[in-house]
């Protein structure tokens, strides 16, 4: 998989003088895995050692280690390499060139390639990982019932947002983040914390990942992010199938009964409850001379409540719920056509979507960031060029990922739980990355490429090293 070009001289180190490097590069790692769902300020500092690490390391051996041999490795490169061709060509060019520090998190996973040399830190970063999360996800259910932000109270974010605005509504749980990363975050780690479960050796394993399973998947249903259900929905499905093949088709059947008759009670409610509000509309009228068109905020009160996970989960098939995100897509496919061979260019989606909602009038737009769609955005930001490398990078990662659980499968390794696991942490992005725009958050970029190179090293017979 990796390709190491060794250059000796006098005067280089021996390789006995590496273990302290070796051990703070350890530490890094843990660092990383730790930090990833609690701060990006402290992921970032451990990032920053990592790399400090390896240029020493370099220095140290007089050996330069590319880590660009792998067909996922050179599919990331290229699609780095064609963003900044068309910078030149953007909109505002200014804009153009200074948006592109944000590859930086694009280009972690090729530190995070060269992090890894022996397979016990593969094991132990995953553990790291999924027990910091889960700590995050217990905190989350403290923010569900205490709707307050302990750890960011002199801080405006640590005010909540609560669901659709109304304060009356449950909060979205944030974690250490926002709800929307933090949402991601459980997404992806559901699938892991699941193949953990399946592929356990023992019992008291099996009932510690389930308990994890458990805090992680509460969380997400709390932070009422669909995409993220959507996404974590569709990973736990396939890799139950890979698993268990057959056998999974009685639980998804019984998990759609359960959804549809969700969807169908929230429906029902919400037609007794516009029903009785007429008719407290209609008796409130006859009552006064005024012919009041609102009702009082006691009458309003009095009308039953409607389940909240129903109503959300309801949300996801109507039209008037999604119409921002439908309006947003056709914006950015105009652009797309308007810009096909080399798009719009990094940083100027916000003032160039303007134009093109101008058709909606005074429709209350809450975003104008981006084009809530991964590979929409490409294709609006890099013309057809890299929506062609965005295509292409998903299909060799998913291929690559694929390959890796088959093959521990095969050699039993013990690392086919890894391999599974993270499977399913790409399907999760990329499911909830059809209605979000999650491969610019750098939270969740970086929890991925951690995810992915765990996954990809599992079926490494030799990881790279410095000597």
């Amino acid at each position: 998989m990796f390709m190491t070009i060794i250059e000796k001289k006098q005067g280089a180190c021996p390789t006995s003088t590496l273990p302290f490097y070796q051990r703070l590069r350890s530490f890094s790692i843990a660092g990383v895995c730790c930090f990833v769902p609690l701060s990006i300020a402290f992921t970032d500092i451990c990032l920053g050692v990592l790399l400090a690490t390896y240029v020493f390391e370099m220095m140290a051996t007089r050996t330069i280690a590319f880590p660009f041999r792998a067909p996922f490795h050179r599919a990331l490169l290229t699609y780095i390499i064609v963003t900044i061709a068309l910078a030149p060509f953007a909109v505002n060019m200014r804009l153009g060139f200074t948006s592109l520090t944000n590859l930086a998190d694009i280009g972690i996973f090729f530190l995070l390639s060269l992090a890894f040399q022996e397979k016990p830190q593969i094991k132990r970063a995953i553990l790291i990982l999924m027990v910091s999360i889960t700590l995050c996800a217990g905190y989350g259910i403290i923010q569900h019932y205490l709707e307050v932000d302990l750890f960011r109270l002199n801080r405006p974010i640590s005010f909540l947002k609560h669901l659709n605005d109304d304060l009356k509504a449950p909060v979205r749980i944030a974690g250490f983040s926002s709800y929307m990363t933090f949402a991601g975050q459980l997404g992806m780690a559901l699938p892991v914390v699941a193949a953990q479960a399946l592929c356990a050796a023992n019992r008291r394993s099996r009932i510690r990942w389930l308990l994890a399973f458990f805090i992680n998947g509460i969380a997400l249903v709390w932070t009422y992010t669909r995409s993220a259900w959507l996404g974590a929905l569709v990973a736990l499905i396939v890799i139950g199938f890979l698993k268990k093949g057959k056998q999974v088709f009685i639980p998804v059947v019984f998990l759609f009964m359960i959804f549809a008759g969700l969807v169908f009670v929230q429906q029902h409610r919400e037609k007794l409850r516009e029903e009785q509000v007429e008719r407290y509309r209609q008796n409130w009228t006859e009552e006064t001379s005024s012919g009041a068109k609102n009702l009082p905020n006691e009458i309003v009160a009095s009308t039953p409540p409607t389940s909240r996970f129903a109503d959300r989960v309801a949300s996801i098939f109507s039209t008037k719920e999604n119409q921002e995100r439908i309006y947003t897509w056709i914006s950015s496919l105009k652009m797309f056509r308007d810009h096909l061979l080399t798009g719009i260019g990094h940083g100027n989606y916000s003032t160039v979507c303007q134009t093109y909602r101008i058709p909606y009038g005074d429709f209350p737009f809450t975003s104008r960031a981006h084009a809530h769609n991964n590979l929409l955005q490409a294709a609006v930001v890099g013309g057809l060029p890299l929506l062609i490398c965005a295509v292409y990078l998903w299909s060799v990662l998913f291929r690559s990922l694929y390959r890796a659980y088959q093959e521990n499968k095969r050699a039993e390794t013990g690392m086919q739980a890894v391999a599974l696991g993270v499977f399913g942490s790409a399907i999760a992005f990329f499911v909830q990355g059809m209605f979000e725009y999650n491969f610019g958050d750098s939270e969740v970029i970086v929890m991925l490429w951690l995810l992915v190179v765990c996954a990809l090293h599992s079926r490494d017979s030799v990881l790279p090293k410095f000597s």
